[in-house]
């Protein structure tokens, strides 16, 4: 009965120069079974169209119709998963064994493994092949040993179609004899096309010899002819496998030492990405933390500030304290607070002196009362805060500390205050201060930039202040002390230092600085440092993200184009392996998922060690942060919720990173597959 119908066939292929015609005209019909060898010099077009025959290639014209019931017609030739092939340099998996390359057509098909191994050796035994060569490395095996592997390849899944591209080209006399022996026999149930050069043994072996010359059939001679019909039942493919997943293995070992670069470069990616989330998520609350551990958290200044307008077009601020009027207001509204005077255009223009020599490093800031609870008894490390008697009597942080612990410390001040009389003399008074400062504690705050900082207790200096009479303007006006000065001072007077202080009486009510500051008009400023330096980090904690984000994403994109460069590498160095599963049924996403699994597996393995080591990681670096910049627990992954989403961060890392991986990995290769069989077979 007739199985196959070629009609017309013609091939050309187009040069720059000129159109070459492989094939002309060409037609004749093929039987079920038997062993046809089209026969022919090199350059006839023999390889050719068995090639189009094998659906590797396309014709330019014509048509090839099957007849068989097993399945439709195709206009282009039988569909692959019907056909087996057997090549002249036997494109077998050199290191696997016989017995795998074997079964490997029958795994394509979806079939049970151990019925393949069980059919697999079946087919050694029943064509005599030794046994000891199962399990041997086929790269290790003979060019006549491969030849008949090839074959019993071709023979696994019971094809209707063998096309054998010059099987005995590359053999000896007794191998190539061996070799059609064993197609004869096949030959038997199943249509067997052979093409070779070789005249003897195709007149020995074949039922019908096809002679092309120059693109043409020149001669069909039916040497014997088998009219027997041969009925198949429609082969049925499973469309799922597992018959990847020992290439995939193979492959990952093969290619160990190049995965594991792949491994260490994505980890360490992964392990940057997770702190840099870690960092986003705390920074903003470790910040808040860090800057309420300023001893003076609770000090506060206030002042009001108005614009007013310049001959020019430029418009000027002007300073003032705030008014009577608005400072009941603050008291009445934020009972919390102590507003007092600020002493700072007298007290604070004072010298600190350790030894004999003057110092600008050290600041100065002021505490209500070392004796109450408006700052954070914990921060104390070492002293007695409540053993200080006098104004100077100080508490000062470790930088400070470290300054001036080994000589004496003084501060200096000279005020002079000038003043008429009602009679109009000119009266002067001067405030001179040269006292040496008595450390009754140290205290381990937020040491921001390392900067030296002695604290006054704000108390005592205002009563130092109340209680220094001006001795000369007296004489004209009572209640002539520092502190009345400052308080009967107009609010634009610079004694006024244009501002109030607002003391915190209790440190636990440290939300209400944040409540005030919001709470005043849009003319009235408070300064903290506390928050100043908290916004500033802010702002530079947020440039910084920006930057870290953007560094991570060229990170992860380098090391998944790594990834992704190593995965198409890898198939290129395997490209005979892909090529040759194509011929033998294997689907394209069959063939991308084995080199993609290979870097699939990489980001697996990346993924679990980056999460392991990320949270090893997590303490040493705030670690590092904490010695460096003075903020514990900088970094704080959210493993568990991340925004508000529990599980989202090492999920959506995840499941990123396979995304990513699966696009650089798969694209290349789906490219590079859409290349013809044919092509891919030529560049071998």
């Amino acid at each position: 009965m007739d199985f196959i119908k070629i009609e017309h066939l013609s091939k050309a292929y187009k040069t720059s120069e000129k159109t070459i015609e492989v094939l002309k005209d060409v037609s004749f019909v093929l039987p079920q079974s038997g062993l046809v060898v089209i026969l022919g010099k090199s350059g006839s077009g023999k390889s050719t169209l068995l090639n189009i025959i094998g659906s590797i290639d396309k014709p330019t014209k014509g048509n090839i119709k099957t007849l068989d019931i097993a399945y439709r017609y195709t206009r282009n030739g039988p569909p692959l998963k019907y056909i087996s092939f057997i090549f002249q340099h036997y494109h077998l998996l050199e290191n696997e064994t016989p017995l795998y390359n074997v079964m490997l057509p029958g795994l394509i098909r979806g079939n049970n493994k151990k019925l393949v191994e069980k059919q697999a050796r079946e087919l050694f035994a029943l064509f005599n092949l030794d046994e000891k060569l199962i399990n041997k490395e086929t790269r290790l095996l003979s060019g006549g040993e491969k030849e008949r592997i090839a074959i019993l390849r071709a023979l696994i899944t019971d094809p209707q179609l063998i096309l054998a591209d010059e099987p005995t080209g590359a053999l000896d006399a007794q191998n190539a004899v061996k070799t059609m022996d064993i197609l004869k026999k096949a030959s038997e149930t199943r249509l067997v096309l052979l093409v070779t050069h070789n005249n003897k043994l195709a007149r020995e072996y074949a039922d019908r010899i096809i002679t092309l010359a120059d693109g043409r059939i020149v001669n069909d001679e039916v040497i014997h002819e088998n009219k027997e019909e041969i009925y198949r039942s429609k082969v049925k493919f499973k469309s799922k496998s597992n018959w990847t997943n020992t290439l995939i293995n193979h492959n990952f070992k093969k290619r160990l030492k190049r995965n594991v670069v792949s491994i260490v470069g994505m980890t360490i990616s992964l392990i940057f990405c997770y702190l840099l989330f870690g960092f986003v998520a705390q920074s903003d609350n470790a910040i808040n933390a860090a800057s309420e551990r300023h001893f003076d958290y609770g000090t506060c200044v206030v002042q009001k500030e108005i614009a007013t307008q310049s001959s020019s077009s430029l418009s000027l601020i002007k300073t003032l304290r705030p008014s009577k009027e608005e400072i009941d207001d603050i008291q009445t509204k934020f009972p919390e607070f102590e507003i007092m005077p600020n002493y700072d255009a007298i007290f604070g223009v004072g010298q600190f002196y350790i030894g004999n020599k003057k110092n600008n490093t050290l600041n100065h800031s002021y505490i209500l009362n070392f004796d109450s609870n408006c700052f954070d008894k914990e921060l104390v490390i070492s002293g007695d805060v409540e053993s200080g008697n006098n104004w100077n009597d100080i508490i000062v942080n470790p930088s400070a500390y470290e300054l001036i612990k080994n000589d004496e410390v003084h501060y200096k001040l000279a005020y002079e205050h000038k003043a008429k009389a009602a009679n109009g003399v000119e009266v002067i008074d001067y405030f001179e201060l040269d006292e040496k400062l008595n450390i009754i504690a140290v205290v381990d705050e937020f040491d921001f930039l390392s900067v030296p900082k002695i604290y006054f207790d704000y108390t005592k200096v205002d009563s130092l202040l109340e209680n220094y009479e001006l001795e000369n303007y007296s004489e004209y006006k009572t209640d002539a002390t520092l502190k009345s000065l400052v308080i009967n001072s107009e609010d634009g007077d610079d004694i006024s230092s244009f501002s109030v202080r607002c003391m915190l009486k209790d440190i636990k009510d440290k939300s209400k600085i944040e409540e005030l500051k919001n709470y005043l008009s849009k003319d009235i400023n408070l300064d903290n440092d506390s928050l100043t330096i908290k916004e500033a980090l802010m702002s530079l904690t947020l440039a910084a993200s920006y930057g870290l984000e953007i560094f991570l994403v060229i990170a992860i994109a380098g090391s998944v184009l790594i990834v992704g460069v190593f995965s198409y590498s890898a198939y290129v160095d395997d490209k005979k392996e892909s090529s040759i599963l194509s011929c033998l049924g294997a689907r394209n996403s069959d063939i991308v998922s084995i080199f993609a699994s290979e870097s699939l597996i990489v980001t697996f393995i990346a993924f679990l060690f980056s999460s392991v080591f990320s949270l090893a990681l997590e303490k040493p670096v705030n670690a590092i942060l904490t010695k460096l910049i003075d903020i514990p627990d900088l970094i704080k992954i959210p493993f568990k919720s991340f925004t508000g989403i529990k599980g989202i961060l090492p999920l959506g890392i995840f499941l990123g990173s396979v995304l990513v991986t699966l696009i650089f990995s798969s694209i290349p290769i789906l490219i590079n597959k859409s290349v013809s069989i044919k092509k891919e077979l030529a560049d071998l």
